[in-house]
């Protein structure tokens, strides 16, 4: 029916070597099927792919020029094209591993062939029911996805070895499920399958990618913070690195270690401060290129009334020497109440050398004041005067140009906190809100001819998943129930399923148990419901639906600890009391017309509560899910998105269009056109109902006012925020990219 090009050769190399004449016949057929039977999409194709055939053209690229040109064809005008490249791929995926379009490869061969690769445990896989596991398994999940999400999902989460596709998406999301559910059961695998095969939930990327290789380390981040000592600051440095090995993002607080000019015992010197060490962190985290799918990530936390703070402010600046830059890392400062009202009131503040005032660093609220007015009469202090505004305005100016200076309000953070301990930052994406004690060096001895040092100190590591709310919403209360209770169970289940790469992380997530679920698709549950972001309905929908999960997760967490046990530390925190997130929230003790009447039975929860305790001291931080919110189609977190459409260049051209657009076109806002105030201010009623924070971004169409910044993290700290994430300006948007870590 169509013939080929007078003098092209139309020779194409098959997977084994072979050469066969390439016949437009049998690729219309693929492509009819591609296109479900429409012969006018059909013939458009062939005939766009025929001017890139070329003699002796191997069968993969010709593959991936097809699919590559469906993808460009995709527009509004013809959104089609999306399933044809869709179908297109699924074809190549499958072909890949060596089977027909109508077949999906059988588990059992999926996971010998991952054993012999060294992906799978295979002590592990010896204990499973693969064959029922491959019954459960449903191919037609595949069609939940986009083109981009599918690609993007293979890419960045299907195993390969030696370039070879091992598995596909059906058969990654059940090894995950296998990972976290394996103690409990076929059955409650197969549940938990479900839930992720629907886009019901989205686990964080380590969790994905780590899942069933030998050793699975699941977390997200790990934090640590080194003591003000030689030893406990490199140790430290070790700890992050070897966490960053296994594909987890890092963040090192540097609050404590002493300012340039402060004694040094031992060697009667002086110390060079904190931010030659920084560089070290730098270089060494980053050394792991995490398994060769990204580069490591890692984040250092700075107290602003810190002796160096306008130093470290600077450190990621475009513009300085080198050795005064450590431009690789991200930064973040804690802000507190007094910062606030020096900077309201115009006055100096004082930036303190921590060597000999640990315990301001160590304290907050009323404790640290205390402290600070204590330390800033005594004349033995070492210390410097600065001007409030000045240092805001240093700050600000980070983040304007790289879009990357967070903001921890420490004051609200642990105020605000239901756990137990000291919580000194916060992690690589802002979410996360957990106490550790840092890094120090408890001994050190000879044994049998080895140096054996011993360290003491807190590993705090990330746990995270985010709920679908477009999935969630469909559910009723019965569901939502069962829904949360596998949640918080598989979650739970991470804890101690995980390879540890050290014992003081291991200690740590024993003791707390800490989760952090989340949610992704918030800005199209808005635009589902005809809401903008400054209307009264969207505040009110905000506070019906988180505290529905706040209320679910928690009942689901004092559930577990009645059938396992409570965690460890649950009489140091306000748990023990009584206490939900709500009552202990800025918000939700002030007449804010931000503040909603409550909708759920809380009393119904509380007697369990104190009978029982609760399985998880801490339950809900709200992560960005960049890669796995674009994979499900999901808008990211609970940001806007920065535009309704994005081309991802690649292998591929992959189109992101904000989900269903066609039909709610008018009610999405770019995360430009939403004003800051009311980014902040349903931020603040989200803050509520969180045991610890979110990762909440603002953006500038313009970056000359720092003031009108400035102003605005004071609102967000005078609201209860417990952090800022990113600050987004056009500059910023273009150069910086995403943290995958915490991507839920």
């Amino acid at each position: 029916m169509i013939t080929p090009i007078e003098g092209k050769a139309n020779l194409v190399q098959k997977r084994d070597g072979r050469l066969e004449a390439y016949c437009p016949d049998k690729m219309y057929a693929v492509i009819l099927w591609a296109c479900n039977g429409s012969e006018a999409f059909a013939k458009e194709l062939l005939q766009a792919i025929d001017i890139k055939i070329h003699n002796k053209i191997k069968i993969e690229v010709l593959y991936d020029e097809v699919i590559d040109t469906a993808s460009n064809m995709i527009s509004d005008l013809y959104p089609q094209w999306e399933e044809i490249a869709k179908n297109l791929y699924l074809l190549k995926i499958r072909k890949s591993l060596g089977v027909k379009r109508s077949v999906y490869p059988d588990y059992q061969t999926v996971v010998n062939n991952c054993i012999l690769a060294g992906l799978y445990d295979s002590t592990l896989c010896s204990t499973l029911d693969i064959q029922t596991l491959s019954d459960a398994i449903l191919p037609e999940y595949d069609n939940k996805f986009t083109f981009g999400g599918l690609f993007l999902f293979v890419d960045k989460y299907c195993n390969k070895h030696k370039g070879q596709l091992l598995e596909l998406p059906q058969h990654t999301y059940m090894r995950t499920a296998i990972q976290l559910m394996y103690k409990d059961g076929t059955q409650a695998i197969i549940d938990k399958y479900h839930q992720l095969a629907n886009h019901q939930v989205t686990e964080a990327t380590p969790k994905v990618v780590n899942a069933l290789k030998p050793r699975a380390a699941l977390f997200s981040c790990c934090l640590v913070r080194p003591s003000d000592s030689q030893e406990g600051i490199i140790e430290s440095i070790n700890m992050l690195a070897k966490e960053s090995k296994y594909s987890g993002g890092t963040a090192w607080d540097s609050s404590l270690i002493r300012a340039p000019g402060a004694y040094v015992a031992g060697n009667n010197g002086t110390s060079s401060g904190a931010v030659p060490y920084v560089q070290t962190l730098q270089w060494t985290v980053g050394g792991f290129n995490q398994g060769n799918t990204r580069s490591a990530a890692c984040i250092n936390t700075f107290d602003a009334f810190h002796y160096e703070s306008p130093e470290k402010a600077h450190l990621k600046h475009e513009s300085g020497k080198d050795e005064n830059r450590a431009r690789k890392l991200q930064y973040s400062v804690k802000w507190n109440r007094h910062l606030s009202q020096a900077v309201l009131a115009g006055d100096d503040i004082y930036l303190m050398d921590p060597h000999k005032t640990q315990d301001l660093f160590n304290s907050f609220g009323e404790e640290w004041k205390e402290l600070y007015d204590k330390y800033s009469k005594n004349t033995h202090i070492h210390k410097r005067k600065y001007s409030a505004r000045e240092l805001a305005f240093e700050f600000v100016r980070t983040s304007f140009e790289t879009g990357n200076l967070y903001y921890f309000f420490s004051d609200n953070a642990n105020e605000q906190d239901i756990g137990a301990g000291f919580i000194p930052a916060s992690n690589l994406c802002q979410e996360m809100m957990m106490s550790y004690d840092p890094i120090t060096l408890k001994s050190s001895s000879l044994v049998d001819d080895k140096a054996v040092f011993e360290f003491e100190g807190d590993i705090a590591l990330c746990n995270l998943a985010s709920i679908n709310l477009a999935e969630y919403v469909k559910l009723t209360p019965a569901q939502k129930e069962v829904f949360m209770l596998l949640l918080i169970r598989s979650a739970d289940n991470a804890i101690d399923n995980s390879f540890y790469v050290n014992p003081l992380g291991r200690k740590h997530s024993l003791n707390h148990r800490n989760l952090g679920i989340g949610t992704s698709n918030y800005a199209n549950i808005l635009a589902s419901n005809k809401l903008l972001w400054n209307s009264e309905g969207a505040r009110k929908l905000t506070h019906e639906l988180y505290e529905e999960i706040s209320f679910y997760a928690i009942k689901a967490s004092i559930e577990l600890a009645k059938e396992k046990s409570r965690c460890p530390v649950f009489n140091e925190t306000k748990w023990a009391k009584g206490l939900f997130p709500h009552e202990l929230s800025k918000l939700g003790k002030s007449d804010s017309h931000l503040n909603y009447p409550l909708l759920m039975d809380w009393e119904l929860l509380r007697p369990d509560l104190l009978k029982y305790g609760i399985r998880n001291s801490r339950l809900l931080a709200i992560a960005p899910t960049a890669t796995s919110g674009k994979c499900i189609n999901a808008t990211e977190g609970v940001d806007a998105p920065v535009k309704l459409k994005t081309i991802q260049e690649g292998t591929f051209s992959l189109p992101f269009v904000v989900p269903n657009l066609k039909q709610n076109r008018e009610y999405y806002q770019t995360r430009f056109q939403v004003s800051n105030k009311d980014t902040i201010e349903l931020a603040a009623i989200r803050q509520k109902f969180l045991c610890m924070s979110q990762s909440v971004s603002l953006a500038y169409t313009s970056t000359k006012s720092a003031y009108e910044a400035v102003s605005n993290i004071i609102y967000a700290e005078e609201l209860g925020l417990k952090t800022i994430y990113y600050t987004y300006s056009q500059k910023a948007t273009e150069a910086e990219e995403v943290c995958e870590s915490c991507g839920s």
